[in-house]
C-alpha cells in the first residue's frame, strides 16, 4: 500500500505529488546531470524529506558522491546527458541523409567548447599565456574537455572519471597521439560521439591552448579508451619536448 506522502494528487504547485516518490525522485534525476542533495530532492518534488529519504534507500539504480550530510544523488552521469543528446540529433529525420553527418557532429563538439570558453579566454589569458612546450600546454585541454564527471575512487577520494595519456610524441611531425580513457563512446563503435570529441578537442587545442592544428584524427577504439592524433601542432615557437624526455610520461600510461 502507498501512503499519502508517497502519492497523491496533483495540486497547484504540487507537480510531483500525484505520482510516486520513487517515478517522481527518477523523472526529477533524469532530465539533470546535477547532483542533488536529499533536502534539494525534496524540495524540487514537494515531498517530505523522511519520504524522500526512504524513496532514495529503496532506488538501487541511484548513484551518489559524497558521505554523510555531504552526500548527493543523481541517475545518470554528466557523460551519459551528452550521450543522450548526441544519440537525439542522430535520429533526427534532418539526418536521415548521412551526407556530411560526420563533420556536423565535429561542428557540434567544437562549438560547445568555443560556447563555454568564450567568455573565459579573455585578452589578459592570450597576452600572458607563456608555456613552452606541447606537454605543458595540453595540460590546458584536459580543462577545457567537457565529458568528465566527478567520481570517487576506493579510498573515498574524489577524483576525475577521464584520464589524458600521451601515448606518444612526434617531434619531427609535430605530432602527438593521445589516449583518452574513458572516451566519450565509452567503446561503442558509434562514430558519432567520437567526431564530437574530435571537434572538442580542436577547439580545446585553439582556445585553451593556444595552439593551431592541421588536423585532429579518431586512431583506435580500445577497452582503455580512444586514441587521437593531434596532428601539426605548432605554436610561434614550433617546440616540442622530444620523447627522450618524457619516458616518464609514457611509463606512466603503460
Amino acid at each position: 500500500m502507498t501512503s499519502t506522502d508517497d502519492h497523491g494528487s496533483c495540486k497547484k504547485g504540487k507537480t510531483f505529488r500525484c505520482m510516486h516518490s520513487d517515478e517522481a525522485i527518477k523523472m526529477l534525476l533524469a532530465n539533470n546531470p546535477t547532483r542533488y542533495s536529499i533536502k534539494e530532492i525534496a524540495t524540487l518534488t514537494n515531498f517530505h524529506r523522511n519520504t524522500t529519504k526512504k524513496a532514495i534507500d529503496r532506488l538501487d539504480e541511484l548513484k551518489s558522491i559524497g558521505s554523510g550530510n555531504y552526500t548527493n544523488y543523481y541517475l545518470r552521469s554528466i557523460t551519459d546527458h551528452y550521450r543522450i543528446i548526441i544519440d537525439a540529433i542522430a535520429s533526427s529525420t534532418l539526418l536521415s541523409d548521412t551526407t556530411g553527418v560526420e563533420r556536423l557532429f565535429e561542428k557540434f563538439g567544437y562549438n560547445m567548447v568555443e560556447n563555454n570558453l568564450n567568455e573565459i579566454i579573455t585578452k589578459e589569458y592570450t597576452e600572458q599565456f607563456t608555456h613552452d612546450t606541447i606537454v605543458e600546454s595540453l595540460l590546458h585541454l584536459k580543462m577545457s574537455y567537457p565529458f568528465v564527471d566527478l567520481e570517487e575512487d576506493e579510498q573515498g577520494e574524489l577524483k576525475t572519471s577521464v584520464d589524458f595519456h600521451i601515448e606518444e610524441l612526434n617531434d619531427a611531425e609535430n605530432e602527438v597521439i593521445l589516449r583518452i580513457n574513458p572516451c566519450l563512446c565509452q567503446g561503442d563503435a558509434n562514430e558519432n560521439y567520437c567526431n564530437v570529441v574530435i571537434g572538442a578537442l580542436k577547439a580545446g587545442l585553439e582556445l585553451a591552448c593556444q595552439m593551431y592544428n592541421d588536423e585532429v584524427t579518431h586512431e583506435a577504439r580500445s577497452e582503455q579508451g580512444c586514441l587521437y592524433r593531434l596532428k601539426g601542432l605548432r605554436k610561434a615557437e614550433d617546440e616540442l619536448i622530444p620523447i627522450s624526455e618524457n619516458e616518464q610520461i609514457l611509463q606512466d600510461f603503460l
